[in-house]
């Protein structure tokens, strides 16, 4: 783009493989993903991963419920070992979106780059022929003379093709670009919705773990516990002082079990709420990688759009342009049919051929 369009129409001797370096290399066979092909494999894989990370929280969400009826430590263990297997599972597909998201922030910062070059390579050829079609279609004049300023030129027809393709270039652009703005916003959603779900999960853990410590307390001692003895039980996960009566008054052996109960509940909610809070941050960074991908595809939304109205300006300015040089043309053949005519009555005056 930038040695066709340029302001100087220097004629580009380079293989056609070599040429328009700041627009990716542009084929309009070979490439007609504008260098994106990467970005929307990535988006598919992710939103894979995604729903897998739905099911998992399915699975959790049914271990959870599941917990809440088990009374022996034993049973507890299993459940604490198969959600934290789950949950590092999430963790895993967690760290492959993030490195996804930044490949395709990559991407998306190379495509705002390339359409940024390409419509600084652009401009000044369209500008010039806007503000001043009248000059653009006299250098065009000696440009099919085959010299100006000393330099090999290409013809108004290939000028007036090459705008055409920036066009079509431009609007493809523009359709390409609107794809990947709706890719993206597709992806947030999908991204905050999967945000959201571990939030309730993990609220809902915290929630229900309070209310079966609450249930064993009053179980075991008949009284219903204050906020701050269940506060300080889910804090410490040590009960034995709260059930210090009740092992007393019913004996011990009893009483082991709930206390053991308790704590492997205790255990399982601390690691998990350590692995959740793990999992929200990656989450976090992957939702500032998502809105930094925003701020790129509005700028490139801009350029596209300003690149658009810019070709169709010039587009227009060329017509313009056009007219004039054959306007010009028109008025120079005029003026030299009347020289000719002039001369012809001159000559004939001065021979007087009707004389002799």
């Amino acid at each position: 783009m930038n040695n066709l369009l340029s302001d100087s129409f220097e004629r580009d001797e380079k293989p056609e493989s070599e040429r328009d370096i700041e627009m990716g290399n542009r084929n309009p066979k070979d490439n007609s993903d504008y260098g994106l092909k990467d970005f929307f494999e990535q988006v598919k894989e992710i939103e894979v991963l995604l729903d897998k990370m739905s099911n998992i929280v399915h699975k959790l969400q049914e271990a959870n419920e599941e917990s809440k009826s088990v009374t022996k430590a034993s049973a507890m263990k299993v459940i604490k070992e198969r959600m934290e297997k789950d949950i590092d599972g999430v963790l895993k597909i967690a760290r492959n979106v993030k490195v996804k998201l930044e490949q395709m922030d990559r991407n998306v910062w190379t495509l705002s780059l390339t359409m940024s070059s390409a419509c600084d390579s652009l401009h000044p050829m369209l500008a010039r022929a806007h503000y001043s079609p009248l000059r653009f279609a006299e250098s065009r004049e000696q440009t099919e003379a085959g010299v100006w300023e000393g330099h090999q030129r290409r013809p108004i027809k290939d000028v007036h093709d090459h705008v055409r393709s920036s066009c079509i270039y431009y609007a493809n652009a523009k359709v390409i670009q609107q794809n990947v703005n709706f890719d993206c916003s597709a992806l947030k959603k999908k991204l905050k919705e999967r945000m959201n779900d571990f939030q309730n999960l993990r609220q809902t853990i915290q929630e229900e773990y309070r209310e079966v410590v609450e249930r064993r307390i009053f179980t075991v001692t008949g009284t219903k516990p204050s906020e701050e003895v269940i506060d300080r039980l889910i804090e410490t996960g040590s009960s034995e002082q709260i059930f210090e009566r009740a092992i007393q008054g019913t004996g011990r052996g009893q009483i082991l079990d709930t206390v053991e109960e308790i704590q492997e509940r205790h255990d399982a909610v601390m690691e998990i709420e350590k692995r959740l809070l793990e999992l929200q941050m990656i989450f976090a960074d992957m939702a500032a990688l998502v809105d930094a991908q925003r701020e790129d595809l509005d700028n490139i939304e801009n350029l596209v759009q300003n690149a658009v109205n810019h070709v169709v300006s010039g587009t227009e300015a060329l017509r313009t342009a056009k007219s004039l040089q054959k306007k010009s043309r028109k008025c120079m053949l005029i003026a030299i049919i009347i020289l000719l005519v002039i001369a012809a009555i001159v000559v004939l005056s001065i021979l007087k051929p009707w004389a002799k």
